[in-house]
């Protein structure tokens, strides 16, 4: 496993349904990640994105920040080019949005995905399908909780250090 790696990535979530969700959004996000060993076997990860999302006249912006995330890096191909799949769980993740014309609120899931890696001289290309559990929103309106499920898909260009 790598000391370091930082990638660009954009997400794209495909669908979403349940209590706190909306599936009529249209939402994509761009950001950056970085991934750090914490042992020989687990790698955390910290992504911090620009988020946005729209359906018909609404239209929010803001901030999808991975705080807590954990993956387990397994190589499948070891050449000269490597293969790895990489399971990872994400424990925290917020989402700071603020709709054009209205208030502000947040966000918070969990979820998991399934990243498949190709590198290649120290660049690595990977897709991640994931599912994502909403749980909590808090706006000026007050807070809600519940469950929503998000099908998020994210592809990522990055380097290995």
């Amino acid at each position: 496993m790598t000391a370091f790696r930082l990638s660009l990535n954009y997400t794209r979530v495909l669908s979403e349904d349940g209590d706190l969700t909306d599936s009529s959004l249209s939402t994509n996000a761009i950001g950056i990640d970085l991934d750090f060993p914490s042992s020989t076997y687990v790698r955390n990860h910290l992504g911090l994105a620009n988020q946005w999302e729209s359906s018909g006249a609404y239209s929010a912006r803001g901030f999808r920040i991975d705080l807590i995330s954990f993956g387990y890096p397994i190589t499948l191909v070891d050449g000269a080019v490597r293969l790895d799949l990489e399971p990872i769980l994400t424990l925290v993740r917020g989402e700071i949005m603020f709709i054009n014309g209205g208030h502000d609120f947040l966000r918070m899931e969990s979820g998991f995905g399934l990243d498949l890696s190709a590198t290649y001289r120290h660049w690595f290309l990977s897709v991640e399908p994931a599912v994502d559990f909403r749980y909590w929103v808090y706006a000026s309106a007050g807070s809600q909780t519940g469950f929503g499920r998000i099908f998020p898909f994210r592809t990522a260009l990055g380097h290995e250090f």
